[in-house]
């Protein structure tokens, strides 16, 4: 938590822009641009006044577009609002306030006020800083003010996307072309280590499920390789001591007490080897599956990909501030496959 805390440092202002900041010491070498939302309010101002005008024809776009989702399977990330909730916040001392249109004009929730329309719009073009878009508008705006061929996602904002493309084409802006970005889960070297000595391919842990019966096959042919070689040594050993006794007596010596003691002395011993062994190297039973389950944790904290769960910060307090460069060497960013990258 301690090195974390360090990569972090010191910031201020609101949480978008600590984040921006953030961002640029980390990736300001190596090409990140950020573009702050305050930047670009005025060239916004019209979209937001014909979202607002058309608040009736949004809903019903986002209503059949979240339908159509549903239809296909999927989860629309969005939620579907009152018809009359409009997709704009109203910013006034350093707060938000979700404008609702009502019949006077839009009242402001949480706020027992009403804006008259035309006040607004006057408002919105004299001060478009003191307006924002919902997620659902945010990115049309940024499409229409920033526009791109192509889009790299999440699969949030694919799904972002997928849900909005109705919003796209009413307003008159060009969904860009979108691709999903790379993925990938970063591995330490002793896990893959591990992952090798249990004979699991490193791709099976960010599977939904795994079938256990060939592990714990592979994993019994293990158990019986290793049980069965301390049995060929223990019975060499027995035999060697047979055969020291024979000759001693052979020789004359009679009183062979001491021999069968240290006989018993070394069984034991090998015993307690065996036993520190199966510690250390479970082969059956319980054993991988229950380092298959830590291992999965730490690939797949709270069973979501680490992106998802875990902040950067860790990683880099974790693997130091050369792990950027080098997953942006190693990390084809259009491929659509998730990699596994192993740092240090």
């Amino acid at each position: 938590r301690g090195g974390a805390s360090g990569r972090v440092g010191n910031l201020h202002g609101d949480l978008g822009e600590a984040m921006s900041r953030l961002a640029l010491r980390w990736l300001g070498n190596h090409g990140l641009v950020v573009v702050e939302p305050r930047m670009l309010r005025d060239f916004a101002a019209p979209w937001i006044e014909k979202a607002l005008a058309e608040q009736d024809a949004i809903h019903r776009l986002l209503e059949e577009d979240t339908a159509a989702m549903k239809a296909e399977g999927f989860s629309p990330p969005l939620p579907l609002h009152e018809e009359e909730r409009t997709p704009v916040y109203y910013l006034e001392n350093g707060e938000r306030f979700r404008l609702r249109h009502v019949r006077d004009g839009y009242g402001l929730e949480r706020q027992d006020r009403v804006l008259p329309a035309d006040r607004l719009r006057s408002e919105l073009r004299a001060h478009p800083e003191r307006f924002s878009p919902s997620a659902a508008l945010r990115p049309v705006i940024q499409a229409a003010v920033l526009p791109v061929a192509v889009y790299v996602a999440g699969g949030g904002e694919l799904a972002y996307h997928h849900q909005l493309s109705g919003l796209f084409r009413h307003l008159g802006v060009t969904l860009p072309l979108l691709l999903p970005r790379a993925a990938g889960t970063i591995l330490k070297p002793s896990l893959l280590k591990t992952l090798e000595r249990l004979k699991i391919p490193a791709v099976d842990l960010l599977s939904p499920g795994w079938e256990w019966e060939a592990v714990e096959a592979s994993a019994g042919e293990r158990g019986a390789e290793q049980a069965g070689a301390f049995d060929h040594f223990r019975s060499d050993l027995a035999g060697h001591f047979a055969e020291l006794e024979v000759r001693l007596r052979d020789a004359g010596l009679t009183n062979l007490n001491e021999l069968g003691r240290e006989e018993e002395r070394f069984l034991e011993r090998l015993s307690g080897v065996e036993k520190r062994f199966q510690e250390q190297n479970p082969a059956a039973g319980e054993g991988p599956r229950r380092q298959y389950h830590r291992l999965r944790k730490l690939v797949l904290p709270a069973e979501r990909y680490q992106e998802l769960a875990v902040w950067t910060a860790y990683f880099l307090a974790l693997h130091g501030p050369e792990l950027i460069p080098a997953l942006l060497a190693k990390l084809d960013p259009l491929t659509e496959k998730h990699h596994l990258f192993v740092a240090g």
